[in-house]
C-alpha cells in the first residue's frame, strides 16, 4: 500500500466526501485525481472502501479508518513537537581540550538566554573523527583544528575560521629552560629531552614538526597521546616536555611552565563547522563564540 493513498483515504473519510477532502488536504489535489488515487488503493486492497453517492464507508472502509486514524490524527502534533525540539537543541562535537576552556562560559550565557536549550556535547579526539561525526549528522556543529586546504575542500557545510592559536612547549617548572634554544641537543641538532606529542597525523603535531624543520632541529616524540590535557598530565608526571597550545585563561598545573615558540612555528587554525541549515540556538552560539574569541585573542 502507498502511504499517500492511505493519507488521502483518511482525510476523505474524515471530511465525509471527496469534494470536502479537497479543501482540507495539506497538498493541493483536484477531485478527479483524488478519486483516481482512491480507486488505486481499493484495487491494491481488493475491496470497496466507500460508496460515492451518498458518501459512506463500507465495513472494510470503517475497519481501515479505525486502524489508521490514531497515526494520522497524532502525526501533526508529533511533527510540531519534533520541530520545536529541534529548534531548541544544540549538538556540538569537539576535542576534549576545546570543551575545557572558555566554551563552558559561552554555553552558560546561551543557556541563560534560552532556558529550554537541549544541549548535547560529544568529545571526539582528532579532526577526522570530529568531521566524521558531522558527516554522519551526529552533531549540528563542530569545533576543530583544520589546515586551510582542509577547510577549502570541506563541502556540504559552512566552515569559518574562529581563531589562530600559537603553539608552545610545556615543561616542569624545575627545569631551568626558558626557550626552545635552551633545550639540550646533540651535534646533529636533535633535541635530547623526551617529547610528548599528539599523534603524528594530527595538525598540531604536524605544525610543530614543520616549525622545527624551519629552525634546523629534529625532535621525534617518545610519547603520543590523543589530546593536550593528557600531554599536560604526562609532563606533570615527569615524562618529558610536551607540545601545548597558548590559550589565554587556560589553567595549568602549578608545577608546569608554558614557553613561547619562535615566530617560525605556524599557528594552529581553529575552525567552526556547521550545517548549512541552522536553528536559532546554533546561530546564537556562533555569535557568542566568535565574540568570545575576539575578546580572548584581540
Amino acid at each position: 500500500m502507498n502511504l499517500r493513498h492511505l493519507e488521502l483515504f483518511y482525510y476523505t473519510a474524515k471530511a465525509g466526501g471527496l469534494s470536502a477532502a479537497v479543501g482540507i488536504l495539506r497538498q493541493p489535489i483536484r477531485q478527479p485525481a483524488l478519486s483516481a488515487q482512491l480507486q488505486t488503493l481499493e484495487s491494491d486492497l481488493g475491496v470497496c472502501l466507500f460508496h460515492r453517492r451518498p458518501f459512506s464507508l463500507t465495513p472494510a472502509g470503517e475497519e481501515l479508518f479505525d486502524y489508521i486514524e490514531p497515526f494520522f490524527q497524532g502525526l501533526s502534533q508529533t511533527c510540531h513537537r519534533l520541530v520545536e525540539t529541534e529548534r531548541h537543541s544544540l549538538r556540538i562535537v569537539a576535542g576534549p581540550s576545546t570543551f575545557s576552556v572558555h566554551i563552558p562560559d559561552v554555553l552558560k550565557e546561551l543557556k541563560n538566554e534560552e532556558p529550554q536549550l537541549n544541549l548535547r556535547l560529544q568529545e571526539s579526539s582528532g579532526s577526522e573523527a570530529i568531521l566524521d561525526c558531522m558527516r554522519k549528522q551526529e552533531a549540528d556543529l563542530a569545533i576543530c583544528a583544520l589546515t586551510p586546504e582542509q577547510a577549502e575542500c570541506l563541502t556540504g557545510f559552512s566552515c569559518r575560521k574562529l581563531t589562530e592559536i600559537p603553539l608552545g612547549i610545556l615543561l616542569p617548572s624545575n627545569l631551568s629552560i626558558t626557550s626552545l634554544d635552551e633545550i639540550p641537543r646533540s651535534d646533529d641538532n636533535t633535541l635530547c629531552e623526551p617529547l610528548i606529542s599528539l599523534p603524528r597525523g594530527e595538525i598540531a603535531a604536524s605544525l610543530f614538526q614543520a616549525g622545527l624543520r624551519k629552525m634546523g632541529y629534529s625532535w621525534r616524540p617518545t610519547i603520543e597521546v590523543t589530546d593536550f590535557r593528557t600531554v599536560a598530565a604526562y609532563v606533570a608526571s615527569g615524562f618529558g616536555i610536551g607540545i601545548a597550545t597558548k590559550i589565554p585563561g587556560q589553567d595549568l598545573p602549578g608545577d608546569l611552565n608554558l614557553i613561547d615558540l619562535p615566530e617560525a612555528f605556524p599557528r594552529l587554525g581553529i575552525f567552526v563547522i556547521a550545517n548549512k541549515q541552522t536553528t536559532p540556538p546554533i546561530r546564537r552560539f556562533l555569535e557568542l563564540l566568535h565574540q568570545k574569541a575576539e575578546d580572548i585573542f584581540s
